[in-house]
């Protein structure tokens, strides 16, 4: 085996696939280490890392991989967003987000993809919720799945909007949504908690003169407590618990009362 290495050293092809990957990854590293050559170690090891993923199954999937890379592009930025980093998050080398983009913007590319497929609504729980149940414990619960999902999606478009190449392309950035579109994710967000508040004003546990003009004004104050915190960065910060103990407390019991002033 030694000769063979030596005849090419970066050449790892002519091995075969057979032979336990342990002992060729420690075959390669002895021939590095044996002649020492400082400048080249980086380099050989990453091609060594490519070849011993060649033919093995993929631990991780597409939509896997370009889920990770969403996730830490909202969060951080394109910039500012390592290789190292993503695959972290889904326990590999680097090397393994390879078999799904060549390059760090292409899996940006990929993973910020308008046009993938439908997702589930953080609101789509509400079809199964009985109109009975106590309103205050739903709404709270809708706002502990709602808040981070629009803190991903915002996050995506500050990401797609800061990455665009020119101001050019920053203008011609598209919504991942149609608007005019009756089944976009707001509009399904929406009818979803609209029809919870019909049902729950029917069942007498809510008072409301318009169940969608209420579906509007709560998911707009989850809306702006994201838009405050997450884009124009308020200091100091609410605790999201606290914030909804508030906008609760005024959907329980009001915080307009008639009457002279004291």
């Amino acid at each position: 085996m030694t000769g063979a290495i030596d005849k090419n050293p970066l050449d790892f092809r002519s091995f075969d696939r057979s032979i336990d990957r342990e002992i060729m990854r420690c075959e390669i590293a002895r021939f590095v280490l044996s002649r020492n050559p400082l400048a080249k170690l980086d380099s050989s090891c990453k091609l060594m890392n490519t070849h011993l993923l060649m033919g093995r199954p993929p631990r991780i999937s597409r939509e896997q991989t370009l889920s990770a890379a969403r996730t830490a592009f909202a969060e951080r930025g394109f910039d500012a967003t390592t290789l190292s980093g993503i695959a972290g998050r889904l326990g590999v080398s680097a090397a393994a987000l390879f078999r799904h983009a060549p390059t760090k913007q292409a899996l940006f590319d990929a993973a910020m993809d308008s046009g993938r497929a439908e997702e589930p609504l953080p609101t789509d729980f509400l079809a199964t919720v009985s109109p009975s149940e106590d309103p205050a414990r739903v709404l709270r619960r809708l706002a502990v799945r709602f808040v981070p999902f629009v803190e991903q999606k915002m996050g995506e478009n500050i990401a797609r909007f800061l990455r665009a190449q020119s101001a050019q392309a920053a203008r011609t950035i598209r919504l991942p949504f149609d608007p005019r579109d009756k089944g976009s994710p707001p509009a399904r967000a929406v009818r979803a908690l609209e029809s919870y508040l019909r049902k729950a004003r029917d069942a007498g546990r809510i008072t409301l003169k318009s169940p969608r003009a209420g579906a509007l004004a709560y998911l707009g104050s989850l809306q702006s407590y994201v838009f405050f915190h997450r884009v124009l960065r308020i200091e100091p910060a609410i605790p999201l618990g606290s914030y909804l103990d508030t906008v609760l407390g005024i959907w329980k019991s009001g915080a307009i009362r008639e009457g002279k002033s004291r």
